[in-house]
């Protein structure tokens, strides 16, 4: 006989519960490791994992998983769930368990301090939160070093044979070439690479320049969480004119149709227009470490406009990236509570795309 809707029990997640999680999300995406479920959802800012189950006889079928960030906005801080890895058993599926487990988190986060969802949903699981009051918020642009035209063209399915691959080589040369014609004088500045953050390095930049927008806080204890990811290796740079002032955090993966990209995580300080030298010192370390990738990529609120574009950066929002951009990225919300006036934080809305400054560091990583 199947299951009816009764026989569901929700509640929190229990260490028990951990082997089922790591099957299901192995058999819906890729295989996990112990360590990597334990670092994704485990925070330095609260003390339980942010984990909604649904059980049936005691047995665990379906999960909403949250990471927890720490948010600030107009200079107070709250914390955020993000929802990562939604997982419903195959057997268990169109039984409103979505509905279940995200109540049950708005329920049990109600009147403390994690007042806030984000995320950045795929096109499977978007519909069902837009349906739980999760609101479309923005669309994430991004600025892109194109080092191998002929590779993205290729991979968006036009390529362009030998003889376009060679003329687009030589204008993409050219294009990089008269980039750096109005560059800042950097022979002050120099960058030094590192394995690991230095946590407290990018703590002490990012307090520097705090963003009155809603970003996610910053401090060392974030660093040393946010990229301490088992198994995965990030290249660190960092400016210097004899002490630190700029520095920035990569990381390089292979995407399903085939493109070697980099990303810019983050770079710090935030929002300042007064470091170009330092930003356009640190973007040459990042492109000559990562001469065989295709593409560089970074979030308009992670580099500096004109250091951007004097080191070779387009914006995907217009021509020409935005006649073979991917569709964008798209970050919702929604308050955990939504009652009083719940669509404001420290005054700021949340539904309003101007609001909020984003990096990659503060996406679900599945790295």
């Amino acid at each position: 006989m199947a299951q009816t809707e009764e026989t569901y029990r929700i509640r929190g997640y229990a260490e028990s519960d951990r082997e089922t999680f790591c099957e299901l999300f192995g058999g819906e995406w890729f295989e996990i490791s112990e360590q990597w479920f334990e670092w994704r959802y485990s925070s330095p800012y609260l003390d339980e994992k942010a984990i909604a189950v649904a059980s049936v006889n005691g047995d665990p079928v379906g999960f909403f998983p949250c990471m927890v960030f720490p948010l600030r906005a107009n200079g107070e801080r709250t914390l955020a769930l993000q929802p990562a890895g939604v997982l419903i058993d195959p057997e268990h599926r169109r039984r409103g368990l979505l509905t279940k487990l995200a109540t049950w988190l708005f329920e049990t986060y109600e009147g403390t301090e994690t007042s806030v969802f984000f995320n950045f949903p795929n096109g499977a699981i978007s519909p069902g939160l837009q349906k739980l009051g999760w609101r479309e918020v923005l669309s994430l642009s991004s600025y892109f070093r194109v080092q191998r035209p002929n590779a993205l063209l290729r991979a968006r399915g036009r390529g362009l044979g030998t003889v376009g691959d060679a003329t687009l080589n030589a204008l993409s040369k050219a294009h990089l070439a008269c980039s750096r014609q109005l560059r800042a004088d950097a022979s002050d500045v120099t960058v030094t690479r590192h394995s690991t953050v230095p946590a407290e390095v990018f703590a002490s930049l990012y307090a520097e320049n705090v963003p009155s927008a809603i970003h996610v806080a910053r401090d060392a204890a974030f660093y040393r969480w946010r990229y301490d990811v088992p198994e995965c290796d990030h290249r660190v740079y960092v400016a210097r004119r004899d002490d630190p002032v700029a520095g920035a955090i990569t990381h390089t993966e292979r995407t399903q149709n085939g493109l070697v990209l980099t990303n810019v995580m983050e770079a710090q300080p935030m929002g300042v227009d007064d470091r170009n030298p330092a930003f356009e010192r640190l973007l040459d370390a990042i492109a000559a470490d990562h001469p065989d990738s295709d593409l560089i990529r970074a979030t308009k609120a992670t580099l500096p406009r004109a250091a951007a574009l004097r080191s070779g950066y387009l914006v995907d929002d217009s021509l020409p990236l935005s006649r073979i951009r991917k569709p964008s990225t798209m970050m919702v919300a929604r308050p955990v509570s939504t009652t009083g006036r719940p669509w404001r934080l420290n005054g700021l809305p949340l539904a309003d795309p101007d609001s909020w400054e984003l990096m990659l560091s503060e996406r679900d990583p599945t790295y």
